[in-house]
């Protein structure tokens, strides 16, 4: 498995390299305002009830179980994990290892 993981780091470092670049301060600043802000992360996996908080992984397929769920919608999926209670929600967007992409 550390294999794999390593070549999936390796590949991803190559995809980006060429889109690597600097960005003003103020541009990332616009960016940031843009985007839609989510809830804190840590929080949501602090239950006052004390239960066991779920993680649910959006992912097309998996390098070592193949494809899972090829034409899946992220957005329909996270609908019916939040309806049955994730409490945090992982979405894979690398598209080679996991079928994803940046829209998700």
């Amino acid at each position: 498995m550390e294999d794999k993981l390593e070549e999936i780091m390796q590949w991803k470092r190559r995809e980006i390299a060429p889109k690597i670049r600097d960005v003003p301060e103020s541009e990332l600043a616009r960016a940031h305002a843009l985007l839609p802000k989510p809830a804190p992360f840590a929080a949501a996996l602090r239950r006052p009830d004390g239960r066991l908080a779920v993680i649910a992984e959006i992912k097309r397929r998996s390098p070592s179980a193949g494809e899972i769920a090829a034409n899946a919608s992220s957005v329909d999926q996270a609908v019916i994990f939040q309806a049955a209670g994730a409490d945090a929600l992982s979405i894979l967007t690398d598209s080679k290892s996991f079928g994803g992409s940046l829209e998700d």
